[in-house]
């Protein structure tokens, strides 16, 4: 039996898109940074991009890793991708069927407070999907 590796359609979403710099940096499309560090404080929805901040996932895998059930895996999968922390794609198997992957466009986020307020700057990674270590 021969098995073939899944083909992935990482096409960039227009409505998560990320604005970078030169550097890398993202901020996320004009996301209110107290909304991200809601977003995050939520252990729920930390577990579920830990999930996939090493490798893209599919939603059965992240309810496995997350311990969640899988309504509560897409709902915060889909929270996650409208912040610009997550995407996904299409992922088409050799037996005609498909499925969403998702992964982390982040590997690093930071918390910068000055006189002028709160501000997040989302450090993603070169290729598009996480490395990081979760």
């Amino acid at each position: 039996m021969t098995t073939h590796q899944p083909s992935i359609d990482r096409s960039p979403d227009d409505e998560t898109a990320n604005d970078e710099d030169a550097d890398g940096a993202a901020t996320t499309d004009g996301a209110d940074p107290a909304d991200l560090l809601s977003l995050l404080g939520d252990g729920t929805t930390r577990r579920v991009l830990e999930a996939v901040a090493d490798q893209p996932r599919s939603a059965r895998e992240v309810v496995e890793l997350a311990d969640v059930s899988r309504v509560t895996a897409y709902r915060h999968l889909d929270r996650l991708e409208g912040a610009g922390l997550v995407d996904s794609a299409t992922v088409y198997d050799s037996n005609g069927h498909h499925h969403a992957e998702y992964w982390a466009v982040c590997e690093e986020i930071v918390v910068e407070f000055s006189g002028d307020g709160v501000e997040l700057v989302v450090q993603g990674s070169d290729d598009g999907s996480a490395s990081g270590d979760g």
